[in-house]
Order: structure tokens, then C-alpha cells, then sequence
């Protein structure tokens, strides 16, 4: 396809925004990242760092105490099969192979933090945006983390009335 637009006005533009769109870095999942931050500084939980530096994959949550590491993995880019399951998009093959690419990244960075001896959680983009208590109870569960909230939440109350 280059070659039937060479000498056109658009070869330039193209390659003047391939070079730009190769200086864009991901800047993270960052709505979904302040939910979960807030909340965990809302129950008081602490020893936590964000996006730690040095650790493969660049998990968006590090918690030395539990030796775990948290993803929050966006539904999009991940390809989550609860939000977007077998949906097509213009250019299918390009965006199939990134799919994939990503989740076979995904299989490798937590097999090999796993074998490091870190215990490694991943978060669904939705699972903090439909239900962001539920979800952050079950990590507290998960990490065994204690919260100055932890009575009212181990009461048998719904979700919907604990307030984080």
C-alpha cells in the first residue's frame, strides 16, 4: 500500500506520525489505579508502593510486607472476555495478534514473578469500576491485610452497605 502512495502529500504526514506515535509511552491505567489508591488510604492500609521501580513487568502495586504485586489489567488491551468476548474491530488480525501478545506477556511476567516467590494478583479494569468494594475486600482477604475499617467489613453486610 506504501508503494501506490509514494510522492502523495500523506507518505509525509504518515511518516512524520509514525515517528510521534513512537515516542508515546503508556502512562498506565490511571482512573482504575487512583480508584484502587483511594481506597486502600481510605481504609488505612499501609505499606504499599505505586509502579515500584525495577520489577518486572512494572506491577501498578507493590506490597513488600505480603511479598505480593498487583495488576490492574485493562479491559481493552487485555482483552477481557467478560467486557468485549469475541468483539471485531476494524484491522482484526493487527489488534488479535496485539491481544494475544499481551496476555502471553501477561502468562510470563507472573510466571516469572511467581517463581521469585511473590505472590501475584491481577484486577480487571471493571471488577474496580462495577464493584470496587467487593473487589477490595477480596484483595484485603487475599493479602491478609489488616484495615481500620475490618469490623464493619467482616460483619455479614452487602456491599452496597459498606462505604469505602
Amino acid at each position: 500500500m506504501r508503494a501506490n502512495l509514494r510522492g502523495l502529500k500523506c507518505d509525509a504526514l504518515t511518516r512524520g506520525r509514525s515517528s510521534l506515535m513512537r515516542q508515546i509511552r503508556a502512562g498506565g491505567n490511571l482512573s482504575t489505579e487512583v480508584r484502587l489508591r483511594m481506597t486502600l488510604v481510605n481504609l488505612g492500609i499501609r505499606g504499599w508502593k505505586v509502579r515500584s521501580q525495577g520489577m518486572r513487568g512494572k506491577p501498578d502495586f507493590y506490597f513488600p510486607q505480603q511479598s505480593a504485586v498487583v495488576f490492574i489489567a485493562g479491559c481493552f488491551w487485555h482483552a477481557c472476555e467478560s467486557c468485549f468476548g469475541r468483539r471485531t474491530l476494524r484491522n482484526n488480525s493487527f489488534w488479535q495478534t496485539n491481544f494475544r501478545n499481551n496476555q502471553e506477556r501477561d502468562r510470563a511476567v507472573t510466571a516469572a514473578l511467581s517463581d521469585s516467590g511473590l505472590l501475584v494478583i491481577r484486577i480487571w479494569e471493571y471488577e474496580l469500576k462495577r464493584e470496587p468494594q467487593k473487589r477490595v475486600i477480596q484483595l484485603i482477604e487475599e493479602l491478609g491485610l489488616e484495615t481500620r475499617l475490618k469490623p464493619a467489613i467482616t460483619k455479614k453486610r452487602t456491599s452496597d452497605e459498606i462505604r469505602l
